[in-house]
């Protein structure tokens, strides 16, 4: 339950970055952020595999 939770969280969490990145102005935010949504959800997707959320057969 807390592994989803967790989870859950990260891909909301890189979602809420990415509409961000497209909601902003500038270019050198944009990327930031964009990158920031790049590392939460590659982090995230790590998690899900280490606790056996995604199998990989």
């Amino acid at each position: 339950m807390v592994n989803q939770l967790i989870s859950l969280s990260g891909m909301l969490l890189s979602a809420v970055s990415i509409l961000l990145a497209l909601s902003t102005e500038d270019p050198f935010v944009a990327a930031f952020v964009k990158a920031l949504a790049l590392l939460i959800g590659l982090y995230t997707l790590g998690f899900m595999h280490k606790t056996g959320m995604i199998d990989n057969k």
